[in-house]
């Protein structure tokens, strides 16, 4: 890489951000304000998390939540690990979000608690992916108490993890970070 040219991607850009505005506030959720600072020591949890897990290059990671905090932070910590984010529209039905777990080769999903829902009907499709972690979003309102088998509390594992910087894993500014579908509104999504 030449001496002035760095690859530009959103992970950079958020490194950047914390070290000039560390205390700003990056997320404003009901009565909950987290700094940057707070922010990204999450994102790094979640990413050295994804990668204790073994989750290398380019592996699918998918969540399938409302526009809460942790979506944003997935944006980041899951690019931090290496892996692709697989952001799954929340108005899909469960054969829906099969069909995007399997077609994008997801193998970990992070799951909103109200969503819980949308995937029972089609438990027995998740049994390839190697986690699922369940978020616990106190608005999702009551919980019936199903779980996927094998799934995990998010924030208790988030909270085992370290917070320390992982090594920037973009290489390339055409790395895929992202994958994103259509809702599939006259076929599967694509």
């Amino acid at each position: 890489m030449a001496v002035n040219q760095a690859p530009l991607s959103p992970l950079s850009q958020l490194q950047r951000t914390v070290r000039v505005f560390p205390g700003r506030t990056a997320t404003v959720y009901g009565e909950q304000r987290r700094s940057y600072r707070e922010f990204f020591e999450r994102v790094c949890r979640q990413a050295n998390g994804l990668r204790a897990l073994g989750v290398r290059r380019e592996e699918r990671v998918a969540i399938l939540a409302p526009n809460l905090p942790v979506l944003l932070e997935s944006h980041f910590g899951i690019p931090f690990a290496g892996g692709v984010i697989v952001a799954i529209n929340t108005r899909l039905n469960g054969r829906e979000v099969a069909y995007i777990l399997k077609h994008s080769g997801s193998t970990i999903l992070l799951i909103d608690r109200g969503l819980l829902g949308v995937i029972r009907p089609v438990a027995d499709e998740l049994r390839g992916l190697r986690k699922v972690f369940v978020m616990e979003d106190p608005a999702a309102g009551p919980d019936d108490g199903w779980r996927p088998a094998g799934s995990a509390d998010y924030e208790a594992w988030l909270a085992g993890q370290s917070p320390a910087e992982p090594p920037f894993p973009v290489q390339d500014e055409q790395q895929t970070i992202a994958i994103d579908y259509t809702s599939g509104t006259t076929g599967s999504p694509k």
